[in-house]
């Protein structure tokens, strides 16, 4: 065997150890309690931001609720803060007003070509054609015209 191969399985063998000791540790935290703490504050965080959406749908409209939806994505895009945006917007379209033809054009979310154009349309309508977490928030609205219906 050459120094090449025997350096190139040297890497491999190494790449695959770390990769045993790092899932070996994820299990261990996991087991000890640290994945259950972080899956019960993801809860709370996403009950919480439901119920805030919820309470401000009392008072607005779906294209208002969209409005706010967004306004708190361009505050925070983050991956969680996307997420909380979501929670917020699923919960304020349950208890907002209607807003006349609000569903109207809004894609299927199993029409997947049109969606993903839908969503990209929607987000460069409302000045976050460069956010990358803005069609994550429109499929919210599209899974809420479609389980409406």
């Amino acid at each position: 065997m050459s120094t090449l191969v025997k350096v190139i399985l040297g890497i491999i063998v190494a790449i695959v150890l770390v990769v045993i000791l790092a899932v070996a540790g994820v299990y261990l935290w996991w087991q000890k309690g640290g994945g259950k703490e972080m899956g019960k504050e993801f809860i709370q965080n996403a009950e919480k931001s439901e119920k805030e959406g919820k309470d401000y749908g009392l008072s607005t409209d779906k294209e208002g609720c969209v409005s706010v939806a967004m306004a708190r994505n361009k505050k925070d895009s983050s991956f969680s803060g996307a997420l909380a945006t979501k929670f917020f917007l699923q919960g304020c379209l349950k208890s907002s007003k209607e807003t006349p033809g609000f569903c109207t054009t809004v894609p299927k979310p199993t029409q997947i070509i049109d969606s993903v154009n839908w969503q990209v349309d929607q987000c460069k309508k409302r000045g976050a054609a460069n956010d990358q977490m803005c069609p994550q928030v429109m499929k919210t609205i599209q899974d809420y015209c479609y389980l409406k219906n």
